[in-house]
């Protein structure tokens, strides 16, 4: 499995990237294509793709803040599900950035899948905090929905967590239509 840093314009994979990263997040959750390609724009935004023999195999999208590394989003192709993908892109993203505090959300852990999902992250090492935390709507119109603070490798402090929020309304937030 090969990891690489992707320009959207420029990937003769885009637009599988792009089917996955719209399969894989409901409407409130994710950006349109054209704040996508503006928020790539900025140095502080990462996207990059797992691949091997030329097919893709997941996505990573991810913004870099003083030493925080927040993961905006992860998913991987529902064919290659199982397969450690997803827990190979984050360990090889926190091994190269050892220094980093990593940030995710998740959905609440009250179903199946949700439940597993936070196991999952758990598994790699985050942790998850206390804090109540709505995310924005990535579309004008939608509503704030609530969302679960994963971190690694500790739990976050208040001060961190503030430092968060605040990235979050003014630079993550500024790349929505």
């Amino acid at each position: 499995m090969e990891i690489i840093k992707v320009i959207p314009s420029e990937n003769k994979l885009w637009e599988q990237v792009w089917r996955l990263y719209i399969d894989s997040f409901p409407e409130w959750e994710r950006r349109r294509i054209s704040s996508h390609s503006r928020a790539s724009e900025d140095n502080n935004f990462h996207t990059y793709i797992a691949i091997e023999n030329g097919n893709l195999l997941g996505l990573l999208f991810y913004w870099e803040y003083e030493s925080t590394i927040y993961v905006e989003h992860l998913a991987v192709n529902p064919l290659m599900r199982g397969k450690n993908i997803g827990s190979q892109i984050l360990k090889d993203l926190i091994e190269e950035n050892p220094d980093y505090t990593f940030i995710l959300e998740i959905d609440p852990p009250i179903d199946d899948i949700s439940i597993r999902r936070k196991i999952f992250y758990e598994r790699i090492g985050f942790r998850a905090n206390d804090f109540d935390y709505f995310h924005p709507s990535y579309s004008k119109n939608g509503k704030p929905h609530e969302l679960k603070i994963m971190s690694y490798p500790n739990n976050l402090s208040d001060e961190q967590f503030e430092k968060f929020k605040e990235y979050m309304a003014n630079r993550v937030m500024k790349y929505i239509d």
